[in-house]
């Protein structure tokens, strides 16, 4: 259920984290934001932040930098900002998501990351406003969407999705490109 965000949120961040694991290839997590039109697309390609595109053309969204490997302090490894208030008049929507790269060649998902989580705050005092444990609470699943960001007359509303999605990363592109 969507709830409407307070007016004094103004920004958000996302933070992705996982320790490492005793795979033989370790496991690589992946934190991604769709900026969506009214039509549920990307209006451009690059309102699609992620690892390969770490600004959304507005300045609003950033990506922080791609962590392609765990370390032993495994806080917020992978890191989104967003501005609500910079972000441009086509966008209607923003959908956050986690894959796990390469997940199907691997054999990798997110129980065998451990420890991974995913977490939604608010920037300004960093207060959570969501946190999945992705190792247990999504244990064999290698790509959900997490929530979603829409702007309505009121202001923005803030909804934890959870959904799983099959195919990972590129199923997602070609869903909302």
């Amino acid at each position: 259920m969507a709830n409407l965000l307070p007016p004094h949120i103004q920004e958000l961040s996302a933070g992705l984290g996982w320790q490492p694991s005793n795979q033989a290839v370790e496991p690589d997590i992946d934190l991604s934001v769709f900026l969506l039109g009214d039509e549920g697309k990307l209006p451009e390609t690059d309102f699609f932040v992620f690892y390969n595109n770490l600004q959304s053309p507005d300045a609003a969204v950033s990506h922080l930098g791609d962590a392609p490997v765990a370390s032993g302090n495994h806080n917020d490894l992978e890191q989104l900002k967003i501005k609500l208030t910079l972000l441009d008049k086509r966008i209607s929507s923003l959908l956050l998501v986690v894959t796990v790269h390469e997940a199907e060649k691997y054999a990798h998902h997110f129980a065998t990351c451990p420890n991974a989580y995913v977490r939604i705050c608010n920037a300004g005092d960093g207060a959570e406003l969501l946190r999945y444990d992705l190792s247990t609470d999504f244990a064999n699943e290698s790509a959900i969407t997490v929530a979603r960001l829409q702007r309505t007359e009121a202001g923005w509303t803030f909804e934890p999705l959870g959904e799983v999605k099959e195919g990972g990363l590129a199923a997602f592109v070609a869903l909302y490109n």
